[in-house]
């Protein structure tokens, strides 16, 4: 039986956002499909005693842990997560792209993430691994309930969860919607505290605005204020992410980034917005909802055994 251990850098869960929620998901599956998986931690085993290291993300600190772990004989497997907003300089990229050569091979989760990768690196194509994002299966059998209307004393709200930092561009939403008629929740841990002090001070105390606290992941509290939303918001400058698809199964109004990535999973079915666009306001007044939830039905599409399956057959196929 293999085992595998999933890292990520060292300051990652001190503000969990996807990325981090993504990695647990992973832990979760590839434990109920027969591997032994574990997170590196202090309740992980010695680093000898893995067979596969599957990587989170990359930036600084990728190559102290790189530099860190003997690699002989272990497969090493980089999971990106990147997304840039502006290109960096030169000498960063050229930084990056030499730790994803150290890799064996690379997971890329859709068509637009290719797209974005393939503009600043060089991944081979034997390098590749593509897979398709999973949901939490249990969220399609979600049959809905008032809890967090009645915990936050709410009627009808709009929805964001997630991350509150720059590229996720809450300060411009908070701008665009103080003033308006329906109030907004932004429900997320923050990396950078003087933004989060800037959208507050932004929103000065306005009643419309409500800021709380994260919302444990799949719990009820968080599935029934995404399904009650009037609209679930994720306008960030970078890419939407998961989160926005588990909204689009529990509920039928949403409104994302207009992106390759938005494109490419949710078609037409959902507002599409720049993030600097100043319409947000008419749009969010003559949009039509959809007529259901646009991905209750893609069961099969968004299960982590299928969607795994060529991450699974490449781990298989290894020594």
């Amino acid at each position: 039986m293999k085992r595998i251990l999933l890292a990520t850098s060292i300051d990652a869960f001190l503000h969990q956002g996807g990325g981090e929620q993504e990695l647990k998901n992973v832990h979760k599956e590839l434990n109920k499909l027969g591997y032994l998986c574990d997170i590196y931690g202090s309740s992980s085993l010695d680093i000898d005693n893995y067979d596969i290291i599957i990587y989170f993300s990359i930036g600084n600190g990728i190559n102290i842990f790189l530099d860190g772990i003997n690699c002989n004989g272990k497969l090493l497997i980089l999971w990106p997560n990147l997304w840039f907003v502006d290109k960096p300089n030169d000498n960063y990229l050229g930084f990056l792209q030499t730790q994803i050569n150290r890799f064996d091979a690379v997971v890329i989760k859709s068509k637009a993430e290719l797209s974005h990768l393939e503009k600043y690196f060089d991944v081979p194509g034997h390098k590749r691994i593509l897979i398709s994002s999973f949901v939490d299966e249990s969220i399609f059998n979600y049959n809905g309930s008032e809890l967090f209307q009645e915990v936050y004393n709410l009627d009808s709200y709009i929805l964001w969860t997630g991350i509150i930092e720059p590229q996720k561009n809450q300060h411009s939403i908070v701008s665009l919607l103080k003033d308006y008629n329906t109030k907004l929740v932004i429900s997320g841990a923050s990396r950078d505290k003087n933004y989060l002090d800037e959208c507050k001070s932004l929103a000065n105390g306005n009643n419309e605005i409500l800021f709380i606290p994260p919302m444990h992941y799949m719990s009820e509290l968080h599935l029934s204020a995404i399904h009650n939303s009037k609209v679930y918001l994720e306008l960030p400058l970078d890419s939407p992410g998961t989160s926005s698809i588990e909204a689009a199964i529990l509920n039928n109004n949403l409104c994302v980034t207009d992106c390759e990535w938005t494109r490419e999973h949710f078609n037409e079915y959902c507002t599409f917005l720049k993030p600097d666009d100043n319409s947000l306001v008419s749009c969010l007044d003559n949009r039509t909802p959809n007529s259901c939830s646009v991905l209750r039905q893609e069961t099969v599409n968004y299960s982590a055994k299928n969607a795994l399956n060529n991450l699974v057959m490449y781990i298989d196929r290894s020594n």
